[in-house]
């Protein structure tokens, strides 16, 4: 049992001691889809089990595919990750490009901003290049602020965003909240508040006890509407 442990340890360091490592001189590495790549001297690579890289530091330009098999410019210098198989889960685009949600809507996203994709290559999240319409779980419509952070779940619905402008969105206990533009908005995946910042005081009523939200400051809900 003992001998057994021991070399559980052994493969447990080796492992980690290959699964990321800081390169002393130019390196080539492989993706899971078999493509080529060499990797710039100095920086960190990180690899999967199977010796396929997971994320590197490109030395040149160099050209990327998403789980649909749609290609882009990944620029030198810039880290790019890979999934096992090889589709691409995160990068500094080159230039703008264009992304496709869970629901097929479009969407333009700003170069050398990090955009992550899901492995069936729908966007997860990205900087957007001007301001778009996106929905949440109950199909309600919001304006999100371009060149801020948004993220979806992988259907499509919005989780997080900047929202354009002030918007009332719901609780789980169907409460009404006035938001303030410009902080960030997260959602449940139902289309349900998780964490907004009201535009004004706010007080709700749980149990019979009055609770305060205070303008500008940060609200955290559960599914319920219940504060965390």
């Amino acid at each position: 049992m003992k001998k057994y442990f021991v070399t559980l340890l052994i493969l447990f360091f080796v492992f980690n001691s290959y699964s990321q490592i800081t390169l002393n001189s130019e390196k080539q590495v492989q993706n899971g889809a078999g493509m080529l790549y060499i990797a710039k001297k100095g920086t960190v690579a990180s690899f999967y089990s199977n010796g396929r890289v997971k994320s590197f530091y490109p030395k040149l330009d160099i050209t990327v595919y998403d789980g649909n098999k749609r290609n882009y410019v990944a620029p030198a210098g810039k880290q790019v990750v890979f999934y096992e198989d090889g589709s691409l889960l995160s990068f500094y685009p080159k230039f703008n490009i264009s992304v496709y949600d869970g629901k097929i809507r479009t969407y333009v996203a700003l170069a050398n901003k990090e955009v992550v994709f899901y492995n069936d290559g729908t966007v997860k999240s990205f900087y957007p290049y001007r301001n778009y319409s996106v929905y949440d779980g109950n199909i309600r419509t919001y304006v999100a602020l371009a060149n801020k952070k948004v993220v979806f779940y992988k259907d499509g619905t919005v989780k997080s965003f900047y929202p354009y402008r002030d918007y009332s969105v719901y609780d789980g206990s169907f409460r009404t909240y006035v938001v303030l533009a410009g902080k960030e908005l997260v959602f449940y995946k139902d289309g349900n508040i998780k964490s907004f910042c009201p535009k004004k005081d706010t007080y709700i009523y749980i149990n019979g006890k009055r609770i305060l939200f205070k303008a500008g400051k940060r609200v955290n809900l559960d599914p319920k509407g219940n504060p965390l």
